[in-house]
């Protein structure tokens, strides 16, 4: 088992940390956004694009909304940065409205244990995924409580996320 989860030194202290924080650039109008997993730093834009050129340090761009990150985008990101995306996350279903690109510093594994989560439950992502995408040879659960609760998941993709749609309060990627 890889020790990369972001609460296990947490939970070994009897302690929760709350990660994907509500940035500042959550104002109006910044309705994409990146986290990183490991540290909770999280930054938002008014578009995708924008989200990209930040992880990027300005050397990959894409062309469209959010729906049009791709594997190739993910592998460009990881090439030229020191960090991997493992997930995005969307409002509305088949990848369209706002966006969450989660990224942290190794891929999963291919253990089926859990190698990142994410609590939301005090964030604008609680209670507002309605589709995702996993990379980097992840797959992802999301479940209605902190890691409890109903769950939907090990999936890859999802376009529309069903029952669970509008009530998702943590993810896990493995």
């Amino acid at each position: 088992m890889k020790k990369r989860l972001s609460t296990l030194t947490a939970i070994a202290a009897g302690v929760t940390f709350l990660f994907a924080p509500v940035s500042p650039a959550h104002a109006a109008g910044a309705e994409h956004c990146w986290t990183n997993v490991e540290t909770g730093q999280s930054r938002c834009f008014a578009t995708f694009a924008e989200v990209v050129s930040d992880l990027s340090g300005g050397r990959v761009t894409v062309s469209g909304g959010a729906s049009a990150f791709s594997t190739r985008t993910a592998d460009a990101i990881a090439a030229v940065s020191s960090t991997v995306t493992i997930g995005v996350v969307y409002e509305n279903i088949n990848y369209g409205g706002a966006s969450n690109v989660y990224v942290v510093s190794e891929a999963c594994d291919t253990l089926s244990d859990v190698d990142y989560q994410v609590n939301l439950a005090s964030t604008v992502w609680n209670d507002r995924i309605s589709s995702f995408e996993s990379f980097e040879n992840c797959d992802t659960k999301l479940w209605s409580d902190t890691y409890s609760g109903t769950g939907y998941g090990w999936y890859t993709s999802s376009l529309n996320v069903g029952a669970i749609n509008d009530l998702t309060s943590s993810i896990q990627w493995r």
